[in-house]
């Protein structure tokens, strides 16, 4: 975890958190942070808008999903502020309202890394995780959740937990950070940036969404 010294504010433009793809029938939501969506930051040498490092929009692990899947229409929310701020969050979820009025049929919980392990306060996150969770949620929505890419024992096993107590699938990620080849070592200076998965890792995070998708069914 401590190779992500990539800061969790500002990682897109204010009022921008939210955003859409595609016009599909089936509605996925997908909550994440940098690994999910990163505006440029130049002083990073990052220039592009999606998941940090892929090597273009289309080779992160959500535009993977979205061409895996048929006949869907993504909500994407960048929420490494939520998993910041967890334990400050107002509990009328007001900025989420139109995530709440997207109605997904799956939600994809893929947040983690950027929660600090000394804030987590057992069962603190995940009671803010759950109840952020059912306020998006309909009485009929799938979830999937994931453990860190970057291993975070308490964090990761708060997420096995929550993921338990809701009896959902959940997609184990956190032996991927480890590996050099998943990660887009080499291809930038900043070694946060660096750290994050490449291609590689984008389609194996994706393939292990895709297959905890077919459990849940």
């Amino acid at each position: 975890m401590k190779e992500n010294s990539v800061c969790s504010k500002g990682q897109v433009p204010e009022n921008e958190h939210i955003t859409f793809l595609g016009n599909g029938k089936r509605k996925v939501l997908i909550f994440g942070n940098s690994i999910t969506r990163h505006g440029r930051a130049p002083a990073l040498g990052w220039f592009s808008d999606c998941g940090m490092a892929a090597s273009c929009a289309e080779k992160d692990y959500v535009h993977l999903l979205y061409d895996a899947m048929h006949d869907v229409r993504f909500c994407i929310v960048q929420a490494a502020d939520f998993e910041r701020e967890f334990l400050r969050v107002p509990s009328s979820f007001a900025e989420f309202r139109a995530v709440k009025d997207f109605g997904p049929d799956l939600i994809v919980g893929r947040l983690g890394e950027n929660v600090s392990s000394e804030r987590v306060q057992k069962g603190k996150f995940t009671q803010t995780y759950k109840r952020l969770l059912d306020y998006c949620r309909r009485k009929d929505t799938k979830l999937i959740l994931t453990t860190c890419f970057w291993e975070s024992p308490v964090v990761d096993d708060e997420i096995r937990a929550l993921a338990k107590s809701e009896g959902c699938a959940l997609a184990e990620l956190n032996d991927l950070g480890a590996r050099d080849e998943m990660k887009a070592c080499g291809l930038f200076s900043h070694t946060g940036v660096a750290a994050h998965p490449g291609d590689r890792g984008m389609r194996e995070i994706a393939e292990r969404i895709l297959r905890a998708m077919e459990k849940s069914q």
